[in-house]
């Protein structure tokens, strides 16, 4: 999974190139380049933080259940959660600061000081009624969006206004700050963008939505294995599914194969983040499928990937360390220098070396630093007493 989270978040990374205004990926390479932004479109970007934001709040539920059987009453729980949620805000704005305006941990974490208190207690079918209402919502507003702006396409697009098709293209300057040589106008750069989006993420609903559903299968212990309507192979195949067809469009444009209006571009990208979510629910069903076929106790390659995904905190921010200050202006400028494939071979090369580190980690029995450090600004100093079940 940090895999696929390292190789969404590196074309931010690429700044000096021509972009078609609707993707993060260079279309200035050569052929082989636009074609592996247009994989990564359709199977990839806004696939990875749905996938995330699934996994956080089954996170949140296992994290209640755990204290409660362990005898913590639902007060101090309730507070635990609260300092988690608030410190993951502050790691994000600190990530967004130094390193990365495309953090996402701000958003999870004010997503879960909003979520905790409604739904953490709450039944199952309360759960169950939002996320239908929300998730309905969200899909048929964007699909009537999507409709409304192929529709105005013929009429308001690029030839009803003599705008040239290169004209839409714009640089990857323009909306990151890779790009920016000073280190210091690059901190104020990304802590706008970070202080305006992680609400704006928020507001758009899909992260809200794949947290409840993660929190929904956890009390339904869906990872686990337990009987369930959906099983972790229908997820996998429709999911994934639903995600890939819906990002076709927006990946053909990518790779420069289909040619379309302004509109019908912001269409069918619209079309595709959000049908993304799907994508992000069938890779946590794949990934659960893959690790119920691994043998126990864990040997190898296999207890490295485990290992890099109990850090995977730490991981996430290791990835920033590495490709912020190799590929951004203010640092060695990588970026300029490379389009997408050789982007994604840097992302897949900090994986691997996240993989060998994780692996002696885990034979020496260490805990991630920043595990630890939201660990122990989570817990304080309470004291777990007495056993309890949890009702």
């Amino acid at each position: 999974m940090l895999l696929l989270i390292a190789i969404a978040n590196v074309s931010l990374y690429l700044w000096g190139h021509t972009t078609d205004g609707m993707s993060m990926h260079p279309i200035d390479g050569t052929s082989f380049d636009r074609a592996l932004g247009a994989v990564a479109t359709v199977f990839i970007d806004a696939r990875v933080y749905p996938m995330f934001a699934f996994l956080f709040g089954y996170g949140m539920v296992q994290f209640l259940e755990s204290r409660w059987r362990r005898g913590v009453d639902r007060v101090s729980i309730s507070k635990m959660m609260l300092r988690r949620h608030l410190w993951l805000i502050a790691f994000g704005a600190v990530h967004a600061v130094l390193l990365f305006e495309g953090d996402i941990l701000g958003a999870y974490g004010l997503t879960g000081l909003i979520l905790a208190p409604i739904f953490l207690w709450r039944t199952e079918r309360a759960m169950k009624i939002t996320v239908w209402v929300v998730g309905g919502l969200l899909v048929g507003v964007s699909l009537l969006l999507v409709a409304g702006l192929l529709l105005l396409d013929p009429v308001v697009g690029p030839a009803a206004w003599n705008i040239e098709s290169s004209d839409l293209a714009g640089s990857s300057d323009d909306f990151y700050s890779a790009g920016t040589e000073s280190p210091l106008l690059a901190m104020l750069m990304r802590l706008g963008f970070w202080v305006l989006g992680t609400p704006l993420t928020v507001l758009m609903l899909t992260v809200p939505l794949c947290v409840l559903v993660g929190m929904f299968a956890a009390r339904r212990r869906w990872l686990e294995g337990a009987p369930s309507r959906i099983s972790l192979q229908t997820a996998a195949i429709v999911g994934l599914g639903i995600a890939i067809v819906a990002g076709i469009p927006a990946g053909l444009i990518t790779g420069g194969i289909l040619q379309v209006g302004e509109l019908a571009a912001a269409g069918y990208s619209v079309l595709s983040m959000t049908m993304g979510m799907f994508g992000g629910f069938g890779f946590v069903a794949l990934f659960a499928l893959v690790a119920a076929k691994v043998s126990v106790p864990l040997r190898g390659v296999w207890l490295a990937i485990a290992g890099v995904g109990r850090r995977s905190l730490s991981f996430y921010l290791f990835q920033s360390v590495i490709l912020s200050p190799l590929l951004s202006n203010w640092g060695l400028g990588l970026g300029e220098m490379i389009n997408t494939s050789g982007a994604f071979a840097i992302a897949t090369g900090v994986w691997l070396l996240s993989v060998a580190l994780a692996y002696l980690l885990e034979r020496s029995g260490v805990r991630g630093p920043a595990e630890k450090v939201l660990r122990r600004l989570t817990y304080g100093r309470f004291d777990v007493l007495r056993p309890a079940s949890l009702r």
